[in-house]
């Protein structure tokens, strides 16, 4: 492998990983390595998936992101420079993924077999575990805000499931047939102790009770956003026609706390880890705003790109904001004084650095513009 010399002097790698942890990610592996001449500078090998100590897998992970029904992909590293990792190995008959809040665990789809419970760790998958009388397609599938509980629906065989104990000891809860509702549901949420089941269908919004009774909750309007608060019984709504967001106790039909109004035009909306926090997008002015739940305190984030989602990541108040396949992720960091956005570079824009790395003539220098001038003496 062509090897660049150059007279220079030693810097810390800590330089490159933070000016730009994408492009110079490669560079700061490699001079890290021992046996590289001095003011010598090894290309990185390219491939991700090496098992050596510097390879990208190994960087702390700070989420997960389904990039195609059956694809799961690593977003790793720390904010200031993360990539997306390959593909993680899957079982072979996974036709669908869909990762839980906190991301400790997804529930997948495997052909002819029964739901299962997957759990992640790092960049590896654990063994699956098999959700015994689950449905086996969901068009539909809700978590619990600490995924302790999940809603599955499949309009196909007309059926409704609820699962407790995730992700260790998953049982169904409940099993209803759709015939029983008022009408087949399009959305659906659920509380920690699956207490609280709202639904929502084209005409209406309902609450599902433990014996399979349905009834109209007060304080929930059509067409709102909601969030279940963690560990409780109470959601916050996000009314998107009067732009306001409030806190209901649908159990009792009562409105325990309104929040501020006026915050435009209301997207989805997600809470804290703790429920502290109520955050809701504006894909229209491309901002998110924090709540306070008990003060009422707002803050708003301007955005580089505008919100489509907001999906709890591992770290805490870390949340997915824009991913699509084959594209750029966009992740919002909600928490403390740092918080903002941070990008995460498609998976083929990083192959195609590595690859023009590789191609580089043997007789060229490589040139790091953001270290040069710490890095060479006249």
């Amino acid at each position: 492998m062509p090897v660049c010399h150059r007279n220079t002097r030693p810097i810390p790698v800590a330089i490159i990983a933070f000016q730009s942890g994408t492009l110079l990610f490669p560079v700061a592996t490699a001079l890290a390595q021992p046996g590289i001449p001095n003011g010598a500078v090894r290309k990185a090998h390219p491939d991700p998936g090496t098992n050596s100590p510097d390879s990208p897998l190994n960087r702390p992970v700070l989420g997960y992101v389904a990039s195609s029904p059956a694809e799961l992909r690593g977003i790793l590293g720390v904010p200031s420079a993360a990539i997306f990792s390959p593909p993680l190995p899957l079982p072979k008959d996974v036709t669908r993924v869909r990762v839980a809040p906190g991301q400790s665990y997804a529930l997948i789809e495997r052909g002819q077999q029964e739901t299962a419970v997957l759990p992640l760790a790092g960049v590896e998958a654990g063994p699956a575990l098999s959700v015994t009388g689950a449905l086996r397609v969901a068009d539909i599938v809700a978590f619990s805000p600490s995924a302790r509980c999940a809603v599955l629906l499949s309009s196909a065989v007309a059926r409704l499931q609820v699962i407790t104990g995730l992700p260790e000891r998953p049982q169904i809860l409940q099993d209803i047939d759709l015939a029983s509702l008022p009408e087949p549901p399009d959305r659906v949420a659920i509380s920690d102790d699956a207490g609280s089941i709202l639904l929502e269908s084209s005409h209406a919004v309902y609450l599902l009770s433990s014996d399979g009774s349905t009834r109209i909750p007060a304080g929930v309007a059509e067409g709102s956003a909601w969030a279940f608060l963690p560990d409780s019984g109470n959601v916050a709504i996000g009314d998107r026609k009067a732009d306001s967001v409030y806190v209901v106790q649908p159990l009792v039909g009562r409105v325990v706390r309104v929040l501020p109004s006026g915050l435009g035009a209301i997207g989805e909306i997600a809470t804290s880890s703790d429920g502290a926090v109520v955050y809701v997008i504006d894909p229209d002015a491309r901002q998110v705003t924090s709540v306070g739940v008990a003060t009422g305190e707002t803050r708003t984030f301007e955005l580089p790109v505008s919100p489509v989602r907001i999906e709890r990541l591992k770290n805490v108040d870390t949340f997915l904001i824009s991913a699509e396949s084959g594209q750029p992720a966009w992740v919002f960091l909600g928490a403390g004084n740092g918080a903002g956005a941070v990008f995460v570079p498609a998976e083929q824009a990083v192959q195609r650095r590595s690859r023009k790395l590789e191609k580089s003539p043997p007789d060229a220098c490589v040139r790091w513009s953001l270290v040069e001038s710490s890095m060479a003496e006249e």
